[in-house]
């Protein structure tokens, strides 16, 4: 098993991040949404996005990412607070995405805890 730590996100770990999000998209919905959507999605526009959200660190969200020892970013979760106006709800997590060879071990359940305490 592989060993991975969580930890806020920081700008540099955009490329990560963007990695993560499309190849789990792929992998996560496949079967789901038309596969001529997956063919559409981008490395380096989805590193684009991350860069902006990145860099506009918003206090009051939280992104937090889950590494494996050798630093390669293997999910991410971001969380806020709650944009709909429900009542009752102060908080929201935005997204979670894990590697589809990291998830059923207890890594989404801490990233979401981390991102909980967090926003």
């Amino acid at each position: 098993m592989v060993t991975v730590r969580i930890r806020p996100a920081v700008p540099t770990d955009a490329p990560g991040i963007s990695k993560g999000h499309v190849d789990s998209w792929r992998t996560t919905y496949a079967g789901i949404v038309p596969s001529g959507y997956f063919a559409s999605l981008s490395y380096s526009r989805r590193q684009h996005v991350w860069e902006n959200v990145l860099k506009a660190h918003k206090p009051d969200n939280c992104i937090i990412v889950a590494v494996t020892l050798d630093g390669a970013i293997v999910g991410f979760a971001h969380a806020g607070p709650e944009r709909e106006g429900e009542t009752g709800y102060d908080a929201e997590l935005y997204a979670i995405y894990l590697l589809q060879e990291h998830q059923s071990r207890g890594v989404g359940r801490r990233l979401t805890i981390a991102a909980g305490r967090g926003a």
